[in-house]
């Protein structure tokens, strides 16, 4: 990029870009993520940090994802190289942390445009713990199920989930009485490699916001705070109708791509910026019966997996796949089961 030599007091030179390059640069990030990135993919609006004012104005910043980072650091041709990787903190009972930096260097000079951090630990919530599951007494393996009313009701050691087939009564303690909540993992060495891709990634988005200067339209922390339920999702506990809020009018404090919209003159849609956990709680006003059904799938071996019954336990990839079942719904004009669907024991009616 092109540079300006200007004087300090004193007469002692520094070197720094004209008014006309950081514009330039400027300009070239909001191209690139008007017209190669999109909303949900390469950055987006974290469920739980959004909230509107008075006047519909969104007042969350989006977060810059990982597939974000990685097309900025594509345009400005930065290579990153990392370190720390190989010096993890030990913790006890077999937990980890790594603590790496990320350094962005141009492929085609070598010049070294800055660092950024990120760290990952087994003791961050959704890394040390899951939900406890109900294991059948007589073979241990967690197979149990809510037998169908029709046949007794009770429960039921599925076979096809690995189970041994045996039948438990309403009432029976050895089921009813388990622990389910949320138990720690057994093992923390089974997350040693996700938590070091996930540092990796951590310090490779805060060295593209800090050497490009994107920090202006995008953030980081906010996807990692609500992952680990330092920020509680609003879209799953907002008592008012969704349906109730007016869109957000398209400005320059809004998203990247539906300012680009604007300026061109083009009429950017409503949902631009929105996860499609927000798409899909919108689309359904919030029911939860409605969305266990969404979730409800049957796997490879035909087994059918229960949908999630709580807001907060469904990923944006799922709230994807959901969104895009009720749509293809509605194209068909009715359930994809044709009113018939056939439910395993437990599936609520």
């Amino acid at each position: 990029m092109s540079e300006a030599i200007t004087k300090r007091e004193g007469g002692q030179l520094e070197y720094a870009m004209s008014v006309e390059s950081v514009m330039a640069q400027v300009n070239a990030i909001q191209e690139l993520t008007r017209r190669a990135m999109r909303s949900g993919e390469h950055y987006g609006i974290i469920p739980g940090t959004s909230r509107k004012d008075k006047d519909g104005k969104e007042l969350a910043k989006p977060s810059l994802l990982k597939p974000g980072a990685e097309k900025l650091s594509m345009m400005f041709r930065l290579s990153p190289t990392y370190t720390g990787q190989d010096c993890p903190v030990i913790y006890a009972n077999g937990h980890i942390e790594y603590r790496l930096t990320c350094t962005l260097a141009n492929i085609k000079t070598g010049e070294v445009w800055g660092q950024g951090v990120g760290s990952c630990t087994t003791l961050e919530s959704k890394y040390r713990f899951r939900k406890a599951e109900q294991v059948c007494p007589k073979c241990g393996k967690p197979a149990i199920i809510k037998g169908k009313q029709e046949f007794g009701g009770g429960w039921l050691c599925f076979a096809k989930k690995g189970g041994c087939g045996a039948k438990f009564l309403d009432g029976d303690t050895t089921i009813e009485n388990q622990n389910m909540g949320r138990i720690e993992h057994d093992n923390p060495a089974d997350y040693y490699n996700t938590v070091l891709k996930m540092a990796k990634k951590r310090a490779q988005v805060d060295a593209v916001l800090t050497c490009t200067a994107a920090s202006d339209l995008f953030t980081q922390d906010l996807e990692d705070m609500v992952d680990n339920g330092l920020i509680q999702d609003h879209t799953a506990t907002d008592k008012t109708s969704p349906k109730s809020d007016p869109p957000a009018t398209p400005t320059k404090d809004n998203q990247p791509q539906a300012q680009a919209a604007a300026d061109e003159g083009k009429k950017a849609p409503d949902d631009i910026g929105e996860s499609y956990r927000d798409k899909l709680f919108k689309a359904i006003n919030g029911d939860i019966k409605e969305l266990k059904r969404l979730t409800t799938f049957k796997d490879k071996d035909g087994v059918t997996v229960n949908g999630k019954g709580k807001w907060e336990w469904v990923s944006e990839t799922g709230a994807k796949v959901a969104y895009g079942r009720l749509r293809d719904e509605q194209k068909a004009g009715g359930s994809m089961f044709g009113g018939s669907e056939q439910r395993e024991p437990g599936q609520e009616g």
